[in-house]
């Protein structure tokens, strides 16, 4: 499993342009719990995805691969990422045989979002760092998404500041798609395996 990186992103109600080629598309299938801004969960070409914030520091957020699970998945696992309680694991059923499967069962029988994100973007590097420039359409619109990532907390806010990009400003997907305007019901990650 990659080990934990810094991240620093920004977002633009204006796509930013991006060149003819060289573009990553792809839609990514975000599951989103009331309060559950400390981990991201994602259906992402066929896997379920898990991510989780450590650590926050001068506005970047530390981010840990948490899991990468495939299908056909077991409904518990799902269950436990999700934090689903007792009612909703039971709406379930035993075993999900694709991320459609999932989705479609996690619409009857959970509180669970299930926000499509399509994502047009371009990864190169900016002084060390990992550089995301990208355009991203959910809730039936456009936006415009930069990022930086690196191991280094200190290497991200060095490129923050060359780049001349606002500090103090950083928000994750998890928060820009909504999540925290809804009620806290469990922020923590405990309740994963």
């Amino acid at each position: 499993m990659a080990a934990p990186r810094w991240e620093y992103r920004v977002w633009h109600d204006a796509p930013p342009p991006l060149p003819l080629e060289g573009i990553e598309e792809r839609t990514d299938v975000y599951l989103l719990r009331p309060g559950m801004t400390a981990r991201l969960v994602k259906l992402r070409e066929g896997a379920l995805d898990v991510k989780e914030l450590i650590d926050t520091r001068n506005g970047l957020q530390r981010w840990k691969p948490a899991g990468r699970y495939g299908f056909p998945l077991d409904a518990g696992r799902l269950a436990a990422v999700l934090c689903l309680d007792k009612d909703e694991r039971a709406g379930l059923g035993e075993a999900l045989g694709s991320p459609e499967a999932a989705t479609a069962r996690l619409a009857r029988c959970s509180t669970t979002a299930v926000v499509g994100v399509l994502k047009r973007r371009l990864l190169d590097e900016a002084f060390d760092c990992r550089r995301e420039t990208a355009q991203v359409r959910f809730h039936g619109r456009w936006h415009g998404s930069r990022a930086l990532e690196h191991e280094r907390a200190e290497h991200v806010m060095q490129a923050v500041r060359a780049l001349g990009w606002p500090e103090g400003t950083n928000e994750s997907y998890a928060d820009r798609l909504g999540r925290a305007d809804q009620p806290a019901t469990n922020s923590s990650s405990q309740c994963m395996p």
